[in-house]
């Protein structure tokens, strides 16, 4: 009897459940929810706007296309050699990105992201459908690394 109640407890609990996958975001909706940036920043859907920008870049930092070194930090001379020897010259700037092409200052804030990026959408005629797409054609046209 016990049996059946677990049985129908789970049934029960698989109905009641709303899971859904998640969905790529397209760049239309991304371009609305930021539109509305400079005129009313405390909205819902410029919330949302920088809440996935910040994603995007806290997932490139996250998956290591984004580099940061602290220059504060002291290393001892071993590693330092063995990481100059294996890596290359290691550049200080945070947004570093070698393998996407964009680099960004880390004294950018959000609110001047969103800005930059709707000022880009205005002029980009040919847009990628998803919103990371477009954000990465962003970050590569906009904030292209400067040896």
């Amino acid at each position: 009897m016990k049996c059946f109640h677990y049985i129908v407890f789970l049934g029960f609990a698989t109905f009641l459940s709303n899971v859904n996958a998640v969905e790529p975001l397209a760049t239309a909706e991304l371009l609305k929810q930021c539109g509305d940036h400079e005129r009313n920043p405390a909205s819902l859907d410029t919330a949302r706007c920088r809440s996935y920008l910040q994603g995007y870049m806290g997932g490139a930092y996250a998956m290591r296309t984004v580099d940061v070194t602290d220059i504060e930090t002291k290393r001892s001379k071993f590693i330092e050699r063995a990481e100059s020897t294996r890596l290359g010259k290691i550049d200080p700037r945070y947004g570093m990105n070698r393998t996407a092409g964009y680099c960004v200052k880390p004294d950018f804030t959000i609110s001047e992201f969103v800005a930059q990026l709707n000022r880009f959408a205005a002029n980009e005629l040919k847009r990628s459908e998803l919103a990371n797409q477009f954000v990465l054609d962003f970050l590569q046209s906009e904030f292209t690394c400067k040896k």
